[in-house]
């Protein structure tokens, strides 16, 4: 019976059984660029290497390199319509630091600890590093899963800190949307919105005109009332849809809305955002003028830590666990235990109103 040729993960194998032979091996070609006619001139080239000398030698379990391993993860992705250019950085970063000619089988676990504690990791924090070590880990079991590589490395990973929950008190809140709305009016909208409604920045740079549904009064055009709707991204597993209503202040911001010419609101001066890191830099660096400015001791505060601040006071105005996990979007609970510090007991209360 003859040798077949199918795609895995974006390279053609020959697969199958000839001769007593089990069969499969990457041809090294990819399935997007390469032909099948390409493909089929290796299988009959491993056909004829069966016939006269009983193996296939030319391309044995393992001698895959880091490179070649990386292209089909990339490529898997990419046909899978889930590659981003972070993800793609990562595992070239990765690849190109253990060697992109190391054959996977020769990789080892002690090799990949004395890269990620070097002096180029020394500087990242615990959840970075599991984040860079990710496409590693996904490569090698991609291998696994195509007869590339017998067993994955032990890869160690460092241990998680506590969960960050850093955050601004109301009135510091205050103080910061304040000073933005005079110093930076073009980027105000988008520090209101981050803090008023707790959405992730990936999620804000999406949000167009209509994913805000606001009651005027037909008479004034005065926004009365209104709430966000965020659907999940595309790359994002752990999101729920939900719906968040808006408070006075964005309401209030609404009539003066500045609308892209695709519905976009959340725009850069230049126009739409060329990625979320652009976007994270500039942003970024302004709200640590702004908190220089208005408090001086938060120095390593973040735009993602807005959202914990809408968080904290969301709990402080009475929310519980079950509210904050609806309009965070978390579709595990346990996502949102980081913040039960914040949740204000009602076990006082509770009990004072039972009547025995």
């Amino acid at each position: 019976m003859a040798l077949q040729i199918k795609p895995r993960g974006g390279v053609w194998y020959v697969m199958g059984r000839l001769n007593g032979v089990d069969v499969k091996t990457s041809t090294g070609l990819s399935a997007v660029r390469a032909s099948k006619a390409d493909a089929e001139a290796r299988r009959i080239e491993i056909e004829r290497n069966i016939v006269l000398n009983g193996t296939a030698k030319e391309k044995e379990t393992g001698d895959q390199t880091l490179a070649e391993c990386c292209r089909a993860y990339c490529m898997k992705l990419q046909q899978e319509g889930r590659l981003s250019k972070n993800q793609w950085d990562r595992a070239e970063r990765v690849v190109d630091e253990l060697g992109r000619s190391t054959p996977i089988n020769k990789l080892t676990t002690s090799k990949i600890f004395a890269m990620t504690s070097g002096a180029t990791w020394a500087h990242k924090k615990p959840d970075s590093v599991i984040r860079d070590l990710q496409p590693l880990t996904s490569m090698l079991k991609l291998a696994v899963k195509l007869g590339e590589l017998d067993k994955m490395p032990d890869i160690v990973r460092p241990r998680r800190g506590p969960a960050r929950t850093e955050h601004l008190e109301a009135n510091e809140a205050r103080h910061v949307l304040d000073w933005l709305g005079k110093r930076q009016p073009f980027y105000y909208p988008h520090f209101l919105v981050l803090t008023a409604t707790g959405v992730r920045l990936g999620e804000l740079l999406s949000l167009t005109e209509g994913s805000f549904k606001i009651e005027e009064c037909p008479l004034t055009g005065t926004a009365l009332e209104g709430e966000l709707h965020v659907f999940p991204q595309k790359a994002a597993t752990k999101t729920n849809a939900r719906v968040i209503p808006l408070n006075r202040r964005v309401l209030d911001w609404w009539p003066d809305r500045k609308v892209g010419s695709n519905g976009e609101i959340f725009i850069g001066k230049m126009g739409a955002w060329s990625g979320g890191n652009s976007a994270s830099a500039i942003l970024n660096k302004i709200l640590k003028e702004a908190l220089a400015r208005c408090r001086p001791h938060r120095t390593d505060f973040t735009v993602h830590d807005l959202r914990h601040t809408f968080a904290y006071l969301t709990a402080q105005a009475g929310a519980d666990l079950g509210d904050l996990q609806k309009l965070l979007g978390h579709s595990d609970i346990s996502q949102t235990m980081r913040y039960r510090g914040f949740v204000k007991s009602r076990a006082v209360d509770a009990i004072a109103g039972v009547a025995l």
